[in-house]
């Protein structure tokens, strides 16, 4: 083989494609998401706002466990710039949402976007400066990789063909890395679980089991009051009955009662309604002995 021979068997035609570089701008939209919890929202358990306050002072993605886990998550770089400045955010929003009896976070994927993107004035996302859902889904499978949040079983709408809305449930480390009380963590998490079990608080309701507890004694009290106002009701309305002495005013008060409290007797035959009206009148025993109408 000579030498031309030799540099043509060299050079490689190029491949053809019909890829084209677009003239877009390929800079992140969004390089530096913040979240600040809304000041409406119900106030945190105590351990998780210390967990919530220590996420906003500190760089969460600077912790040495990202770098001593790089193996396991099957990289060998550091994170780029724009990726931990939504590393950061994340881990703050994730706190502000999670629930404190089960660990899951109450946003999903797309609602984590609108919540790290700028807003305007009105509180709309801001056109062109949005986080997007694939740097959402991307991060959060990032997060799964070292072992921060559960896995996620990716599940198929069989009607739309999309995937459902994906939910976050945090796990042990991560509350390690943000030097959450994990003792404290999991007493709270007991206390809640079994208020949830008694009935006191609603799953994922965010409240103090001792704000919840009075809550529910104030509902029971209130039930209470009720049933003593129509017991009260009913006793004032059968004195009333029994001040008559006469049968026939007794049993025309009764119907004048079954009348005013419950309209579809008056659809019933004058017979029907008159037995009845005797039933009542043998029930609340103020004339036992008194023989039925013939």
């Amino acid at each position: 083989m000579n030498l031309r021979e030799a540099r043509d068997f060299a050079v490689v035609s190029p491949k053809r494609t019909r890829r084209r570089r677009g003239t877009h701008s390929t800079a992140c939209k969004c390089a530096d998401p913040k979240y600040l919890r809304p000041a409406t929202f119900n106030q945190l358990p105590k351990v998780l706002r210390d967990g919530y306050h220590r996420a906003q002072k500190r760089r969460f993605s600077r912790h040495p466990y990202f770098v001593h886990m790089r193996p396991n998550a099957g990289r060998e770089r550091d994170f780029r710039q724009e990726r931990q400045y939504l590393l950061d955010a994340m881990a703050v929003l994730l706190v502000s949402g999670c629930d404190i009896a089960t660990f899951n976070v109450a946003l999903n994927s797309s609602q984590i976007c609108k919540a790290l993107s700028p807003k305007d004035s009105r509180g709309e996302v801001i056109p062109g400066e949005e986080v997007t859902p694939s740097r959402i889904c991307r991060a959060l499978d990032l997060l799964e990789n070292y072992g921060l949040i559960e896995p996620y079983m990716r599940r198929l709408d069989p009607y739309t063909k999309t995937y459902l809305p994906r939910h976050v449930t945090l796990t042990e480390q991560f509350f390690k890395l943000l030097q959450v009380n994990l003792d404290l963590l999991y007493k709270e998490r007991d206390e809640r679980l079994l208020a949830m079990a008694e009935g006191i608080l609603a799953p994922g309701e965010v409240m103090s089991v001792k704000a919840a507890r009075q809550r529910f004694s104030d509902e029971k009290v209130a039930q209470a009051l009720k049933v003593r106002r129509e017991k009260a009701i009913e006793q004032k309305r059968l004195s009333r009955i029994a001040r008559s002495t006469q049968l026939d005013d007794r049993q025309f008060q009764i119907a004048a009662w079954l009348i005013n409290t419950r309209p579809e007797v008056s659809g019933m035959a004058p017979d029907d309604f008159e037995l009845l009206v005797y039933h009542y009148l043998r029930q609340i025993k103020l004339n036992f002995d008194a023989e039925p109408p013939g």
